[in-house]
């Protein structure tokens, strides 16, 4: 019986100290964001060396902030895909979530890349005035963000590189999507 009793003991011990060290890898902030496991493996680092941002927490929040204005609501989350598409200087990175609720959704970011687009649609969000349908960033971030209009209620932002003619395209996947364009 006292055998049993100091088994139980240290299988409840090891128990504690796993969860200790587990909690202690973790900040508060990471525990708020529901941050999973697999989202800590994303490479929030482009090919070229620049981060996306400083944290997985930072990209959580901001995928947060983009749910939240597309479906007009907080939903929890969980950043499934991170990928990279190639450009010669700069970065364009596509990202990629889904809700608890199921809705799959994209979104990318760019930074002193050449990214194609087309005009009809856009809607221009922080920025004194839209360059051109090639946007070249300039040293802030811009963010490129499809959301359901009309009949379109599955609106996803797709990225393609064409190795051709070495350029990306950032389209919608209705014509009737709106695409939201932040520069910063």
């Amino acid at each position: 019986m006292k055998n049993k009793f100091m088994y139980t003991n240290i299988i409840v011990l090891i128990f504690s100290l796993q969860f200790v060290i587990f909690m202690s890898g973790c900040s508060k902030e990471d525990i708020k964001m529901n941050i999973a496991e697999n989202e800590y493996l994303l490479d929030i680092v482009a090919p070229s060396g620049e981060k996306i941002a400083n944290n997985i927490t930072e990209l959580k929040k901001e995928t947060a902030f983009i749910i939240a204005e597309t479906f007009e609501i907080d939903k929890t989350f969980e950043i499934t895909n991170l990928y990279y598409l190639p450009c010669k200087k700069g970065y364009i990175a596509i990202i990629e979530y889904l809700t608890e609720d199921g809705m799959k959704g994209t979104y990318a970011i760019s930074k002193d890349a050449e990214v194609n687009y087309s005009t009809d649609n856009v809607i221009l969000k922080s920025s004194s005035r839209l360059r051109s349908s090639s946007e070249n960033g300039g040293g802030g971030q811009t963010k490129f963000v499809c959301k359901p209009h009309g009949n379109c209620s599955t609106c996803t932002l797709q990225g393609s590189y064409n190795p051709n003619t070495g350029e990306n395209t950032i389209t919608c996947s209705c014509n009737e999507c709106k695409m939201e364009i932040t520069v910063s």
